[in-house]
């Protein structure tokens, strides 16, 4: 059992990843890249230069059923 209620989860979710809050983090900065597989969207990056020559990854997902795929690696070079 999770220490987090769904509601909880639910909320935490929508605050990171629902289109507002993609497009809010789009204007601060955020570049978000999809790699994409058979199935549709494999993996999912969201980075940030900072600096001339600094790139911050600040989420950087790939779908369990496409680990394998070479979708993380392309996500990060």
């Amino acid at each position: 059992p999770s220490i987090l209620s769904d509601a909880v989860i639910a909320q935490a979710i929508a605050l990171q990843y629902d289109a507002e809050a993609l497009a809010a983090q789009q204007a601060g900065g955020h570049q978000l890249l999809v790699s994409e597989g058979r199935e549709g969207i494999a993996g999912f990056v969201s980075v940030e230069l900072q600096g001339r020559d600094t790139l911050f990854v600040h989420k950087c997902y790939v779908d369990p059923a496409a680990h394998g795929g070479g979708h993380g690696k392309a996500l990060l070079a």
